[in-house]
């Protein structure tokens, strides 16, 4: 389990990297006090194959297609993409 959730961060880490979020990659790699940047994703393995594979395995399995999102209850956002409570004003930082 723990290898998983490791490789799990690694390709999450470097997917963060590969599409220029430097800063979320950085306190990912801090918060989770694993030293993500000595691991590397294998050569064939990216996060959108990974889906891809999950999506087409799940539609052939159940024949219907994986519901991966929604939106959150409450789901409301202001310009910047955060909360915003049933009052208008945004909602404070957990």
């Amino acid at each position: 389990m723990a290898e998983r959730k490791r490789n799990l961060l690694v390709m999450i880490y470097r997917h963060l990297i590969g599409c220029g979020y430097s800063d979320a990659a950085t306190s990912m790699e801090r918060e989770c006090n694993i030293d993500l940047a000595k691991w590397d994703v294998a050569d064939n393995i990216q996060m959108s194959y990974v889906l891809q594979e999950y999506e087409e395995y799940y539609e052939l399995k159940f024949q219907n297609k994986p519901v991966l999102v929604k939106k959150a209850p409450g789901g409301d956002v202001d310009a910047r993409g955060r909360p915003v409570g049933a009052a208008g004003g945004v909602l404070p930082r957990a």
